[in-house]
């Protein structure tokens, strides 16, 4: 199946799009991003007689260095953000088991760890 690149940029209030395809380049625009792919591939199946689900796209999104630098940042962030709830559930899930093992009742282990009883129960049953 043959893939199509369409790359995404950024002018004004819009998403301007361009695709390569047989003999010729493809230009056309969207408001919002989620919408590139849907116009991108109305716009390749009607140059090329393709049948709209007879082709892949890879949308590449260019962006300016400054926004490029804030979005990965913002992205490593929330990649070790949820790196520590990992390592943070793992630990409570064994601080509980070993309380309960000590003989502590859910509810002390509750009170001791900020958390509801329920939710102990939930990293007892997980």
């Amino acid at each position: 199946m043959k893939t199509y690149v369409v790359h995404a940029a950024r002018h004004d209030d819009w998403w301007a799009l361009s695709i390569d395809v047989p003999r010729r380049s493809i230009w056309t625009q969207c408001r919002r991003l989620e919408q590139a792919e849907a116009v991108a591939r109305e716009a390749v199946a009607m140059a090329t007689s393709v049948p709209p689900n007879g082709f892949k796209l890879d949308l590449r999104v260019e962006l300016d260095k400054d926004v490029e630098s804030i979005v990965e940042s913002t992205l490593a962030a929330s990649l070790k953000a949820a790196q520590a709830q990992a390592v943070a559930s793992e630990q409570s899930r064994r601080t509980v088991r070993d309380l309960r093992e000590r003989g502590f009742t859910v509810r002390d282990v509750a009170r001791l760890l900020g958390l509801s009883p329920a939710r102990v129960s939930q990293l007892l049953a997980g």
